[in-house]
């Protein structure tokens, strides 16, 4: 079976968060402020090939922590760079939800894995700035990716309707801009009225208010668990929350196993996929959206000393300086096969 991909008319970016740890050995998880010869615990997301995975997709598995992908490469261009000082340890993260937060954590000196740069996910249940982003590095536009046989009458959000089931992950930024699109939410997240949302918890009705809200960063208490979007309009799909294996949370693999099975239609997510769009090679279509965000990494808490160098660095080797430059950076630090592609990528 083949799948096709339909961009939408709107891209955003990802980014990486770096954490206040860099500011003073204290607040580190490592014990050793961000200067020469420090180790960075570095957490990542483990199922955003090809910008963030792990070699084995198995959580527990050695080669769950064995990071590949273009931001992989990155952090390792990094930490060849002159005068960087620094190397990082990796760990495979297999949970999305809040995922950004991590960084202001006890585990993690920084976090990354496609993470979209937005003012709301550097905040905490309080309200507090507990995260900073750093500058973007690659750009991601969201679409869907429909079965080849629906590549025609799927060819954008416009054409979905009740009939079409459409998967997507909670808290994403590909779930987000496809309720805005299809019209189930507001610019605040707040669900249109007589949605009726299917959760872990029973079932509930939406009045339009912010009783009932979605967003990228966050949901209401009890939309937490939800499991399905039935739409108040024929013109407007249903959205699926799938569950992984044994209860977790589910990742991309499991949407694209969903798909092929014929349990959803499309998958609502970023398109900066080129190695999985060859696997499913005939019908592949693109529909070029006309503007998109940037992605970055981020750090807990103020901008303190360290931060402001690894973030310099980053923006040297990514979309603020030409490709080849991370392709030498990368050849040099050990012949990185997956650079060359992946920034390729990121730049055309």
């Amino acid at each position: 079976m083949s799948l096709s991909w339909s961009r939408a008319r709107a891209a955003f970016a990802a980014a990486s968060v770096f954490l206040a740890a860099c500011s003073s050995p204290t607040d580190s998880p490592s014990g050793a402020a961000c200067g020469e010869g420090r180790v960075l615990q570095a957490g990542f997301y483990a199922f955003f090939e090809p910008v963030s995975y792990s070699a084995d997709p198995n959580p527990g598995a050695e080669g769950f922590d064995e990071h590949r992908g273009y931001e992989a490469d990155l952090l390792t261009a990094l930490a060849a760079m002159d005068g960087a000082g620094l190397s990082f340890a990796r760990r495979g993260i297999a949970e999305w939800s809040e995922i950004w937060l991590r960084a202001a954590g006890a585990e993690y000196d920084l976090v990354g894995g496609g993470i979209t740069i937005l003012d709301s996910r550097t905040r905490n249940a309080a309200g507090e700035g507990v995260v900073i982003f750093t500058s973007g590095h690659i750009l991601f536009r969201q679409s869907l990716l429909v079965r080849a046989a629906d590549a025609g009458r799927l060819a954008r959000h416009g054409d979905l309707t009740s009939a079409d089931r459409v998967g997507v992950l909670r808290l994403t930024t590909g779930e987000f801009r496809l309720l805005e699109l299809t019209g189930f939410v507001d610019a605040r997240g707040a669900l249109a009225a007589g949605t009726r949302i299917e959760t872990d918890r029973g079932e509930f009705l939406a009045d339009g208010t912010d009783a009932h809200t979605i967003t990228p960063a966050g949901a209401s208490d009890h939309l937490r668990g939800r499991l399905r979007l039935v739409p108040p309009a024929d013109d407007m799909p249903q959205v699926i929350y799938l569950d992984g294996p044994e209860g977790q949370e589910a990742s991309e693999l499991d949407l694209l196993a969903a798909l092929r099975a014929g349990d959803i239609d499309a998958i609502a997510r970023g398109d900066r996929q080129p190695r999985r769009q060859r696997r499913f090679r005939g019908g592949v279509r693109r529909h070029r959206p006309r503007r998109g965000r940037r992605a970055g990494r981020l750090r807990a808490g103020r901008r303190g000393r360290g931060a402001g160098g690894l973030h310099r660095r980053q923006a040297r080797l990514s979309d603020r300086r030409p490709a080849h430059r991370l392709r030498g950076l990368a050849r040099r630090s050990g012949g990185l096969p997956r650079a060359r592609g992946a920034v390729e990528s990121v730049n055309s």
